[in-house]
C-alpha cells in the first residue's frame, strides 16, 4: 500500500491511498469498520472501501483530530468524529479522502476519476446543462471533469442541504451564484483527476 498527501493545511487534509501487492485487508481498518464490509461485495469493492477508510484515518490524524471508527449513516454517508467533516471517493485501485475541521467548514466533498476517460455526448447530456455541454464541445472542460466537479459538490451539499439534488441540478460552472461559500479545487495525480469541494462557515 502506498499513501500520499495531496493537500495539507492546519484546517484541511486530502490523503490518497493506492493498492500495492502486499496490501492487507481487514487488518488495516478498525474493528467496527470491518463489520461494514459486505460479503456480497466484489473483492475490488471490499478493497477500495478499506483503502477509503485508511485514507480518511490518515487525514484525520494529519489534522490532530480524534481518530475513531468511521461508520455509515443515512444513505451510506460516513459518520465523522467530533470536530471533523469529511468525504471519501475511490476507483478500482485507488482511494482519496478529504477531512476538514468543522469549526472552519460546514462540509466537504471529494471525487476521483480517470481524467482521460471519454464520455459520449449522449452520456454527458444526461448530467450537463447547456453551458456545460458547450464548454465540452469547445474543449474548455471534458465531460469527466464536469462529472467529477458535480460529484464533489453533490457530496458537500448532501450533508448541509435537505434538497435532493441530482447531477443535472448542479451547475459546475456558476455554483457560487447559488452557494457563495462553496469553493472547488482540482488536483491532478498520475492519470487521475481529484476534485475537492468545501463549504466554509
Amino acid at each position: 500500500m502506498f499513501d500520499t498527501t495531496l493537500l495539507s493545511t492546519s484546517t484541511i487534509a486530502v490523503k490518497l491511498v493506492e493498492e500495492k501487492k502486499d496490501f492487507l485487508t481487514e487488518e488495516k481498518v478498525l474493528l467496527e469498520e470491518t463489520s461494514l464490509i459486505k460479503a456480497k461485495w466484489s473483492p475490488v469493492k471490499q478493497r477500495t472501501f478499506i483503502m477509503g477508510r485508511i485514507a480518511a484515518h490518515n487525514a484525520v490524524r494529519t489534522l490532530g483530530l480524534e481518530d475513531i471508527p468511521i461508520l455509515r449513516g443515512r444513505y451510506g454517508i460516513p459518520i465523522w468524529g467530533k470536530g471533523a467533516v469529511g468525504s471519501i471517493s475511490h476507483k478500482d485501485t485507488i482511494a482519496v479522502a478529504i477531512v476538514g475541521k468543522s469549526d472552519v467548514y460546514q462540509s466537504v466533498g471529494i471525487d476521483i476519476e480517470e481524467r482521460n476517460f471519454l464520455l459520449a455526448k449522449e452520456e454527458y447530456s444526461l448530467f450537463c446543462n447547456e453551458e456545460e455541454i458547450k464548454s465540452i464541445e469547445e474543449g474548455v472542460l471534458s465531460g469527466v471533469v464536469i462529472f467529477s466537479r458535480k460529484e464533489a459538490i453533490l457530496k458537500a451539499l448532501s450533508t448541509i442541504d435537505t434538497n435532493m439534488y441530482t447531477l443535472k441540478d448542479i451547475d459546475s460552472i456558476h455554483f457560487q451564484e447559488t452557494y457563495s461559500k462553496l469553493y472547488l479545487s482540482c488536483i491532478y495525480y498520475k492519470s487521475y483527476i481529484v476534485n475537492i469541494c468545501y463549504v466554509s462557515k
